[in-house]
């Protein structure tokens, strides 16, 4: 007697034609992409893809002033590298000298730091309501404390709008956070060595005073803010333990712009 073989259905429903194709078009996409994203990949490590040119961008500020930050690495220019000791570690403040802005005013900031001026003078004021410390212009010992140190060259024109001895309209440049910018008496021609360095915006002082560069890395305007706002002072606003300046250096950066990379 023979028996009946009975067929089990799966339960699965076949593809259709139409079903099969769409499929095998997800796979050979995913598969090209897969190749590609392994190819850029490749490429970028191989050095094809080059980097990010660096750019100084422009941001307006009020009455027509202006405010700039870098992307991309180190813009080419000439730089104010300073060396900050605050009795326990080195500081390295890199400012982007702007002489479009201020040509007077970078040229003599440039003069007293290749004649080794700043080495070895402090900051000797921080006055927190307006976000800056000033320097340039005193010394420090345990026996003087604070001693003015008499400045080597004339005093410069100051190149702002509010001097009515000239045309300093020029001067556009803000005072946002990270400028440097020049010190001077109520003579509006009286600067010489000392500046000051801004860890906050304070447009009030634009027009009044002659900002002449800033700092490219936001970092570096952390650490002047640190400086600033953790460093304990007198009534007068002189640190009570002194915040030195070790060194300005003048560089152009890049170094070697042309240089071929190893």
């Amino acid at each position: 007697m023979s028996k009946k073989i009975t067929t089990v259905k799966s339960g699965r429903t076949p593809l259709t034609k139409k079903q099969k194709s769409i499929v095998a078009a997800i796979i050979a996409v995913t598969v090209i992409a897969v190749i590609a994203g392994f190819t850029v990949l490749g490429l970028y490590l191989n050095g094809t893809f080059e980097k990010e040119e660096p750019q100084l961008w422009t941001r307006d500020a009020d009455n027509g002033f202006k405010k700039h930050y870098v992307t991309g690495g180190t813009y080419p220019g000439t730089y104010a590298i300073m060396t900050v000791n605050d009795g326990k570690d080195d500081y390295f403040l890199e400012f982007l000298l702007m002489p479009e802005y201020a040509p007077i005013t970078v040229n003599n900031f440039i003069l007293y730091a290749e004649e080794g001026f700043y080495d070895g003078t402090v900051i000797h004021r921080i006055v927190p309501s307006t976000y800056t410390f000033q320097g340039g212009g005193y010394t420090y010992d345990d026996t003087n404390g604070y001693v003015e140190k008499d400045a080597t060259r004339d005093a410069i024109d100051g190149e702002f709008q509010s001097n009515p001895t000239g045309d300093y309209s020029y001067n556009k440049l803000s005072h946002f956070a990270g400028t440097i910018s020049m010190a001077r008496s109520s003579n509006k021609n009286s600067a010489t060595s000392q500046f000051f360095i801004s860890w906050a915006n304070y447009p009030e002082w634009d027009g009044d005073y002659a900002a002449f560069g800033f700092l490219v890395d936001p970092a570096d305007v952390e650490i002047v803010k640190r400086l600033g706002t953790e460093t304990k002072t007198d009534s007068n606003g002189y640190p009570k333990n002194p915040i030195t300046i070790t060194k300005v250096e003048i560089k152009t950066l890049p170094e070697n712009p042309n240089a071929e990379e190893n």
